[in-house]
């Protein structure tokens, strides 16, 4: 069978760069913050988690987890969707970023809505 057809017309440089980058309500791809270089057969990503330092109103995001290459990538990741709270998320005075580490069990985001 020709690969073509496998690949539904596109050539594999497609496949491993996708022409744009794109936010959608459940899904970001985010290609262009990608700052680790090539995949080496090493896991590249780590994971944090960024939380706000002050009060949350309405219609704002209060936390974030975010997997990375660094904390600096995990912030501008988190800055692409913000709500009334504007783009804060790069801002260290503003909000906390920290790595999370798997050597032990804990709970990486719980939401509670008090009503």
């Amino acid at each position: 069978m020709d690969q073509s057809k496998l690949n539904n017309g596109l050539d594999d440089n497609q496949f491993k760069q996708p022409k744009k980058d794109y936010i959608d309500e459940n899904l970001i791809c985010v290609n262009a913050l990608h700052d680790s270089g090539p995949y080496n057969g090493l896991a590249p990503y780590k994971i944090y988690l960024l939380k706000r330092i002050f009060s949350v109103g309405y219609d704002e995001y209060d936390g974030k987890v975010v997997i990375a290459s660094s904390a600096k990538a995990a912030r501008k990741i988190a800055n692409l969707k913000y709500g009334e709270e504007g783009p804060i998320w790069e801002n260290a005075n503003q909000v906390f970023c920290k790595e999370i580490t798997l050597d032990m069990p804990l709970v990486v985001l719980e939401s509670f809505r008090a009503g």
